[in-house]
């Protein structure tokens, strides 16, 4: 009886991993997309409203979720305080502290950081052309992961599945 059980377990734990990563993939196109709506939202800011950027970070982060909301608004607090650090090392600094949390990826971390050292020293048109490209960037990138999405779905909740169960026989 404790073994069907234990057998069961392992057949449902299996099954149950597959189905989270195959949510984890779904989360990183979610959180790809989060970022493409705070450099739309910063373009505005920038070419329209002639906004600082410490300011347009903080407005943005108001309508942002979290940890989006807490990077956002951190980083505009820390450019604030001229504590001698360079724009690229606040903007490291925060994206560490809270953006590990989310279903990016190591390297679309760094393709954000390096977006955040483009965009520190550069004047406004200069701001607005690495905004324009790094927005380029992402949406090739988002296109590529929703064109692959749904297999990469199903191939993990099938290997989930077929994985418990051939546990299942190989310790019966």
């Amino acid at each position: 009886m404790i073994r069907t059980a234990a057998l069961a377990l392992i057949a449902v734990s299996c099954a149950g991993l597959g189905f989270v990563k195959s949510q984890a993939l779904s989360a990183r196109v979610r959180d790809l997309l989060l970022l493409r709506k705070i450099l739309r939202l910063l373009t505005g800011e920038i070419s329209y409203a002639g906004t600082p950027l410490p300011e347009a970070f903080y407005r943005i982060g108001c309508k942002m979720e979290m940890p989006f909301r807490d990077f956002l608004q951190d980083l505009s607090v820390d450019m604030g305080k001229y504590d001698g650090a360079s724009f690229s090392e606040i903007f490291n600094r925060n994206t560490d502290c809270h953006l590990k949390g989310t279903r990016l990826t190591r390297e679309d971390l760094e393709e954000w950081k390096e977006f955040g050292r483009m965009l520190g020293y550069l004047d406004r048109e200069m701001q607005l052309a690495t905004l324009k490209s790094f927005d380029e960037t992402l949406a090739e990138k988002i296109s590529e992961l929703k064109e692959g999405l749904p297999a990469q779905k199903k191939l993990y909740r099938s290997l989930g599945v077929l994985g418990g169960l051939f546990l299942v026989i190989f310790l019966v």
